[in-house]
């Protein structure tokens, strides 16, 4: 999490982070985490850099959150555990969908 103005802004100062991908997939998950930071983080916003079903490559930045650095700091585990897991799932998934593509039922 880097601090917008460099100073250390404290609790209440506003930051960004940004969500970057630890290995290639699939992007999954953003109707969640937007529905998330609706009902318990108002005050975030978050810019998508891509969409959902958007592949992804190592290092690529998925998203950029902000907001005040308290609330920052308490959903950024929660996003990307979200994120982790649904696109996890959904990289899984597209990749036995693609092995199974040539067996016919």
């Amino acid at each position: 999490v880097a601090d917008e103005h460099g100073g250390g802004a404290g609790a209440d100062g506003l930051v960004e982070a940004s969500i970057t991908a630890k290995s290639p997939g699939l992007l999954c998950g953003g109707p969640v985490v937007e529905r998330l930071l609706e009902k318990h983080f108002s005050e975030c916003s978050i810019q998508w850099g891509g969409v959902e079903g958007d592949p992804v490559a190592r290092g690529d930045v998925v998203a950029t959150l902000r907001g005040p650095a308290g609330d920052v700091l308490r959903v950024e585990r929660i996003l990307l555990n979200l994120l982790g897991r649904l696109s996890g799932i959904a990289t899984n998934s597209a990749r036995w969908a693609e092995a199974g593509r040539a067996i016919r039922v």
